[in-house]
């Protein structure tokens, strides 16, 4: 970044902080709000762009090495043409902690679960973090082959649909800021995140009329190759604790749902209303304490609600 692109950020984001300390927090959140666009246009776009790669492989290494482990514990025949194609996020990864097993975790998966469900088929699963409908659909685009004569699960829209406070660019391009103004940025909005998302338009990585485009496109390349099952899931509704620190959440999430539901509902497909059954198995702990990420019981209550669906 150019030294007087540097100069105008700082001065951006001085004049929010001190904004916020005198207590107009809605002008503050707008000098925000335009630094964390000056941090994104004015970055060197070709560095900005390598560090999204950067990144962007991470995620791929851990999402080939579970597709790789998945399928090399799955029993059934690649060729017999009943496979299951599983399209998700960090949902269908383990959490660091369930990471000191032999098999890094895949095997409380419910992917690896339903191998064992199904041990006549075989089971591919791409989970990747910060994965979306887009990514989905560009990865069938990809891959000619993938889900050809199989069943295909579309456990996706966490990512899509969660209220952001940076874009994908504005997000990766604080990490080519000078340390102390890269802190500055990221102090401002731990402190006044519940101003940020009140006060200025909302952010999401996938808007919602492309959220159903995306769902839309995957259903048509899923029936091209002669899918067997297309199977949409909803997206489980953060809880109670966190929707302070994010206004409306509910509200969002139930948005993209209800759109997941109207799609699964336009072409015919088999949905799982996953949110609900989740809810209906709290006293069991279906998710971590992170209340988003499924715990082992989760993994299970998936797998099985999946093969009630897929036999």
């Amino acid at each position: 970044m150019k030294a007087e692109d540097l100069e105008r950020l700082t001065a951006c984001i001085e004049t929010a902080h001190a904004l916020a300390a005198q207590g107009d927090r809605e002008a503050a959140v707008h000098q925000f709000a335009t630094a964390r666009i000056l941090s994104g246009s004015k970055a060197d776009q070709a560095q900005l762009d390598q560090e999204i790669l950067r990144q962007y492989n991470i995620c791929k290494k851990e999402r080939d090495y579970y597709r790789q482990d998945v399928r090399a514990h799955s029993t059934g025949d690649p060729k017999a043409g009943n496979g299951i194609v599983i399209l998700s996020d960090s949902l269908a990864l383990p959490r660091p902690y369930a990471m000191e097993t032999p098999r890094r975790g895949a095997e409380e998966l419910y992917p690896n679960l339903l191998g064992q469900i199904f041990p006549d088929r075989a089971v591919t699963s791409i989970g990747q973090r910060l994965f979306t409908t887009s990514d989905a659909v560009q990865m069938l685009e990809e891959e000619p082959d993938l889900g050809k004569d199989a069943s295909i699960i579309l456990h996706l829209g966490l990512n899509d649909a969660a209220r952001r406070m940076y874009l994908e660019r504005q997000r990766i391009s604080l990490a080519l800021l000078p340390e102390p103004l890269r802190m500055r940025i990221v102090r401002f909005g731990q402190i006044y995140r519940n101003d940020i998302l009140q006060h200025l338009p909302a952010l999401f990585y996938t808007s919602y009329d492309q959220f159903v485009t995306n769902l839309d496109r995957v259903i048509s390349i899923a029936r091209q190759r002669r899918a067997r099952r297309i199977v949409l899931l909803t997206i489980i509704v953060p809880p109670l604790r966190t929707w302070p620190g994010t206004p409306h959440a509910a509200r969002y999430f139930a948005e993209y749902n209800l759109r997941i539901m109207t799609t699964a509902l336009k072409h015919d497909v088999p949905y799982i209303d996953f949110d609900r059954h989740i809810w209906a198995n709290l006293e069991k702990e279906p998710l971590n304490d992170d209340g988003m990420h499924l715990s082992s019981f989760g993994h299970q209550l998936l797998a099985g609600e999946l093969a009630k669906v897929l036999r």
